[in-house]
């Protein structure tokens, strides 16, 4: 089998026992605001990824502050969501990011229309697209069989908290890591 490297867009999602536990969830409103404007400043409005730049300002909906997270493994104590950094990718960009959620809620045509991005982006083919999914699909399914494992292990998974840390630079991140220590959520274990 080919391995599909070099794409610029690739699929990716997040392990289950994260889902909904965001930085992003975890702090203010008020606080996320402020970030994403100075994301999207520093990003002159552009997708990282693709280039879209917004037709006018009521298109700037369409750019999304990503968070890059990296997750740990099983703990007996806790699970950790270390924030990496953030990127400003436009919402097409982003439905790749979280393939799993995508799929399950966007028609069959919307799903052509993002594939169609990504070869697009990744000048490539249909099939290119497919075999990156199929591997893609292969790689997830071994992480997942290794979680399952892990869970077996400890098997009051669900109820554990989420915790995070920051490992990279984003704006605030003084305020963003006060208010996650203020709620418990700010992990100080290397």
């Amino acid at each position: 089998m080919k391995k599909q490297t070099g794409f610029i867009l690739q699929v990716n999602w997040k392990p289950s026992a994260y889902h909904y536990h965001t930085v992003r969830k975890a702090i203010s409103q008020t606080l996320w605001k402020k970030i994403r404007l100075q994301v999207l400043d520093a990003e002159n409005k552009t997708c990282c990824t693709c280039g879209y730049v917004p037709n006018g300002e009521g298109e700037i909906k369409k750019l999304h502050v990503h968070e890059i997270e990296e997750y740990s493994d099983i703990h007996d104590d806790e699970l950790i969501c270390t924030l990496k950094g953030l990127n400003l990718i436009c919402v097409k960009c982003h439905s790749f990011h979280h393939w799993g959620r995508t799929v399950s809620v966007l028609s069959k045509d919307q799903i052509d229309g993002l594939i169609e991005h990504f070869m697009m982006v990744n000048q490539c083919t249909k099939d290119d697209f497919m075999e990156h999914y199929r591997e893609v699909r292969e790689d997830k399914g071994n992480q997942i069989l290794e979680y399952l494992q892990q869970f077996k292990k400890v098997p009051d998974i669900k109820t554990r908290i989420v915790k995070f840390k920051i490992d990279g630079e984003i704006p605030y991140k003084d305020e963003v890591v006060a208010q996650l220590k203020k709620k418990g959520l700010y992990s100080e274990n290397l």
